[in-house]
């Protein structure tokens, strides 16, 4: 007996594709929100110059209190 030809069409079983249901519509929605944070954490980002530390404490504006913060921070 010679095997079947796998160019037939074998009969199965219909299952339809299932519907996208309430968890799927948030899960979309957890996406896009997550997509949106990232964009505004990017452009946040370039407003900074892509600086990510923040600068050393000698270059802090004297509005700031220049050398009082400076000895704060050495303490």
């Amino acid at each position: 007996m010679s095997p079947p030809d796998s160019t037939e069409a074998r009969p199965g079983i219909y299952v339809p594709k299932p519907k996208p249901d309430v968890y799927t519509v948030l899960l979309g929605i957890a996406l896009v929100a997550i997509v949106i944070g990232i964009v505004c954490l990017v452009l946040e980002l370039a407003d900074y110059g892509g600086q990510v530390k923040p600068p050393p404490v000698g270059m802090l504006p004297q509005w700031l209190g220049g050398d009082a913060i400076r000895q704060l921070v050495r303490c």
